[in-house]
């Protein structure tokens, strides 16, 4: 009974946390306007403390204004009444198994009459009570940890969607901002032409190039509508915040696979269900005996009687019914097995990917992000003086244009990695509200001093 209590104490304190978190989300949306940027680079030391506050409350602020629609998702409303069902299932369980049997009988002779009522109960002499008990606890568990593993991978899709919206917004970005500059050294290349600076066949080659940013930019538009569409869908309306990941793409944030992994420990979980499984099966196909008292009025004489009753398992003993439900634990333990060998490789490839995409990424950062508008404009320059040829001139755009691309792409990859992982694990959730509280009170301190 103390366990049951426990479970129920569970099963209530997360209806109410989830109900009293959407009530601070909202007062803390209510407070402050969203004002995050999708920043580079990912690792900066040299924030000030007002800029590290700025950056903090920034990071809070889309954090919240996720979640609180994150809240009202038809399948997050659907998680609280799972609870409310696991809550009530708890409760049922720990009802009488039988209710007592009353019965009245009458009897007309040609000399006396008979009157009989007779009150019967069968016992639970099997412990049926206890094992729907104990299964219904289980139950309960499961459903609390099945819970906290959609949460996390519900999430991770929405922040894959958005993680790849800001990709496309980027490179669509990028694209016009090339297609501009092509046309505009198009415009500049036709002058050129006409004063016998440049042969005709580099002002091809210049309207080739404008071609080329043209159908890039159109394939960019569609790629942007496609995943503008995807946000859509999974979180339900077009206001999307804009969200920063830089300082949690870290190894040490992550669980081990260990049994108390979550999304290895609904594994084991289903294991011990069924076990329980078995042993409710047990129970219930037992044979219960029932007692009955009755009392009977035959003409002026009365009787009473007492009466045993046992079911005789003598035509069918179910040892096939209990070989059938033996195999089940094979089956689940199977099942562990493979989900553990499933997520082990998963966690391989996360803790090998993430370093090497780290390093690959500041990389990318010192050797092109920094230097890259001061070469474009370099470049720019020097084929406008003459100093290069257009053909030269073409290829290093090409060259610029696709260590930008990759770059956004080493970007989305990175946190496409963590993310993935983080949210199949089952720990996604539980890791941001983590950081996004010691960042709150970080906040805190900071406008305190």
């Amino acid at each position: 009974m103390m366990n049951k209590s426990i479970i129920s104490s569970a099963l209530i304190v997360h209806l109410s946390m989830m109900g009293a978190s959407i009530a601070s989300i909202q007062t803390v949306h209510a407070e402050g306007a969203l004002a995050s940027t999708f920043n580079r680079p990912m690792h900066n030391t040299a924030h000030s403390a007002l800029e590290r506050t700025n950056v903090t409350t920034s990071t809070q602020s889309w954090f919240d204004t996720l979640m609180l629609s994150f809240e009202q998702l038809p399948q997050i409303q659907a998680q609280m009444s799972l609870k409310r069902q696991a809550l009530l299932k708890l409760s049922a369980a720990d009802n009488a198994i039988y209710n007592p049997e009353l019965g009245v009988d009458y009897q007309h002779a040609p000399e006396d009459d008979t009157f009989t009522i007779a009150l019967s109960q069968t016992i639970d002499w099997s412990d049926k009570r206890g094992a729907a008990i104990r299964l219904a606890q289980l139950e309960s568990e499961i459903t609390l940890s099945e819970v906290v593993v959609e949460r996390s991978q519900i999430l991770s899709k929405q922040l894959l969607a958005i993680v790849a919206l800001q990709q496309n917004q980027t490179l669509f970005a990028f694209n016009q901002q090339q297609f501009d500059l092509a046309r505009a050294q198009l415009a500049l290349a036709e002058q050129r032409v006409e004063v016998g600076d440049i042969a005709m066949v580099e002002l091809q080659l210049m309207r080739l190039d404008v071609a080329n940013n043209a159908a890039a930019l159109a394939l960019a538009e569609q790629a942007l509508l496609v995943a503008e569409t995807e946000v859509y869908t999974l979180l339900g309306h077009e206001s999307v915040p804009n969200i920063t990941l830089n300082s949690l793409i870290e190894l040490t944030l992550s669980q081990r696979v260990t049994p108390e992994l979550p999304a290895l420990k609904t594994a084991y979980q289903q294991v011990m269900l069924a076990k329980l499984q078995v042993n409710q099966l047990k129970a219930d196909l037992s044979a219960d005996p029932s007692i009955s008292l009755s009392a009977e009025r035959e003409g002026s004489d009365n009787k009473w009687g007492l009466g045993v009753s046992i079911p005789l398992t003598v035509r069918n003993n179910y040892h096939d019914s209990f070989a059938a439900a033996n195999e089940s634990i094979a089956i689940a333990e199977q099942s562990y097995l493979a989900t553990e060998k499933a997520l082990h490789q998963q966690w391989q490839l996360f803790t090998r990917a993430i370093p090497r995409l780290l390093t690959r990424y500041q990389d990318w950062q010192q050797l092109v992000e920094q230097s890259g508008q001061e070469a474009t404009a370099l470049i720019s320059g020097q084929w406008q003086t003459g100093d290069i040829s257009t053909s030269d001139y073409l290829q290093s755009q090409r060259q610029m244009s696709t260590s930008f691309v990759a770059g956004v792409n080493l970007e989305a990859n990175l946190y496409e990695h963590w993310l993935t992982w983080m949210g199949d694990s089952g720990q996604l959730e539980q890791v941001l509200q983590q950081h996004f509280m010691a960042n709150k009170s970080a906040t805190t301190d900071a406008l305190a001093d």
